[in-house]
């Protein structure tokens, strides 16, 4: 089982109990609250089945100024890093304050998304 950072680049960012962040990804600045529990390998490949990312982040994604709440599922090659700089914004799966990208608890980010 992967559980845990893999080569992965992490600055300034706080990473919390059970955060999974798969290959070459990069966090900057940012706040990863983990998750509540580790998926089994069954749950894996149900989340396959349904086209729906595994807990944790993703290859390839690049995470700068965010907070990531608890379970949340961000698929494989995402920026969620607000380059448009914008100060206040609602979507169903995420939320901007202030200018940080806040993705809540249990949220699924599919993956290529770019916010």
């Amino acid at each position: 089982m992967d559980y845990g950072i893999d080569s992965s680049e992490i600055n300034r960012s706080i990473i919390s109990l059970r955060s999974i962040i798969s290959d070459r990804s990069r966090i900057h600045q940012s706040i990863l609250m983990g998750a509540d529990y580790y998926e089994t390998e069954a749950q894996k490949q149900q989340n396959r089945a349904n086209d729906i990312p595994d807990v944790g982040v993703g290859r390839n994604c690049l995470i700068q100024g965010a907070i990531i709440d608890k379970n949340a599922r961000i698929g494989d090659n995402c920026t969620i890093a607000n380059k448009s700089r914008t100060e206040h914004y609602d979507s169903e799966n995420y939320y901007i304050r202030d200018g940080i990208v806040v993705i809540p608890k249990n949220a699924v980010i599919m993956p290529e998304t770019v916010i």
